[in-house]
């Protein structure tokens, strides 16, 4: 198997100790690619082991690779490490600081479709012929899709328009909010306030002792005759003298 990587030395397969403390876990799927690629490429990059600890800290699926293709030997990189924080803290990197990127999914579909023209074999680059196919579909489908207006862009960016998830195509979504926008969703409906639209009922008064309890209703009342233009008092003697 060809080496193309700079390396201190050719170490056995079985002389190499996985960091206890490495917090990531490889995939049977992901094993698998990783050594396709170093069988058809061969090693583009050496397994880092510490010289402080001499565990490995960069290279732990390329090990699982190698076992899996039955490598007898692979290209070691032996470095330095100040404490063993720097060296946890750079085998943590190793493995964080690549997953942070963001990927130009135009550019990418133009450089998958330029390898498939070569006749390279796609899934050298680490991608499998669906999620090509999936990937490509979707630029296709982005692309048959007419302009919009400025105007309906900036009234789509005024409202909040419930979510559409396509999944895994966070372009698509967008695209796919503002066709909902089109069929009549960027007309604003201002929301009431809830204290606007509550009904008050208050409680009835009673209008004649009659409606009164029994405890409140005095031996005299004055009978209250109710009118749309005043109040009228008119007494009455208790039936009781």
């Amino acid at each position: 198997m060809e080496i193309h990587c700079a390396y201190d030395q050719l170490v056995l397969v079985a002389d190499l100790k996985p960091h206890p403390k490495n917090p990531n876990t490889h995939s049977a799927a992901q094993v698998a690619a990783i050594a396709a690629v170093i069988e058809c490429n061969g090693w583009r990059a050496p397994i880092t082991v510490s010289n402080r600890s001499g565990f490995i800290t960069r290279g732990h699926g390329r090990l699982e690779a190698a076992l899996l293709v039955g490598c007898e030997q692979v290209p070691v990189d032996f470095q330095d490490y100040a404490s063993e924080q720097a060296e946890l803290a750079d085998m943590l990197a190793d493995n964080h600081l690549a997953e942070l990127a963001e990927i130009d999914e135009d550019r990418l579909v133009g450089v998958l479709k330029e390898v498939q023209a070569a006749g390279h074999d796609v899934g050298l680059a680490g991608f499998t012929e669906d999620e090509v196919a999936r990937l490509t579909a979707v630029e296709e489908e982005i692309a048959q899709l007419e302009p919009i207006p400025k105007m309906e862009l900036q009234a789509f960016r005024a409202l909040r328009l419930p979510r559409v998830h396509v999944q895994g195509h966070p372009r698509l979504a967008a695209r796919a909010a503002i066709a909902q926008g089109r069929e009549g969703r960027f007309q604003h409906q201002p929301q009431i306030p809830k204290e606007r639209n509550r009904r008050v009922i208050q409680p009835a008064r009673p209008t004649s002792p009659r409606q009164l309890p029994l405890e409140r209703a005095p031996a005299a009342v004055g009978i209250v005759a109710l009118h749309s233009r005043g109040i009228h008092h008119r007494q009455s003697r208790s039936p009781l003298r």
